[in-house]
């Protein structure tokens, strides 16, 4: 009875689900999911924002600031693998997808790459973090 009971016990804790952290960044445009250090991930939400900034002076487009609910929302999954598991996909060319709505757009990514060789400068960061624990 004794060992059917620790076996039992040892097949629970084996069974319980893993805790992850994962950090969200906002910023104007974007909100990303990732379980990354919070350095990073508040990185990359400066690096899109940049980017966003770039494209909108390269094409001449006036766009106004979406509303908190209709920012796209970018989740951070892992490898290219994870990515071809989620996109459904074998293709070996998928780095990730976006999936376009009326509101709140997806992207899903591979894990984050920030160039560490880039000169930070001192100004203060327009993207906040939070940290959620998920099971």
């Amino acid at each position: 009875m004794k060992l059917r009971v620790a076996l039992l016990a040892m097949i629970a804790a084996a069974a319980s689900p893993a805790q992850a952290k994962w950090y969200e960044a906002s910023s104007e445009h974007f909100v990303i999911y990732a379980d990354d250090s919070e350095r990073d991930i508040r990185e990359f939400a400066e690096n899109l924002e940049k980017y966003h900034s770039a494209m909108v002076l390269v094409s001449g487009r006036s766009v106004e600031a979406p509303s908190p609910s209709n920012r796209v929302t970018i989740f951070v999954v892992g490898s290219q693998r994870d990515i071809r598991k989620l996109s459904g996909s074998d293709s070996k060319s998928i780095a990730g997808f976006y999936v376009p709505r009326a509101g709140a757009s997806r992207a899903f990514v591979q894990d984050i790459r920030n160039r560490s060789n880039v000169i930070r400068t001192s100004r203060q960061s327009s993207c906040s973090t939070n940290t959620h624990t998920t099971s």
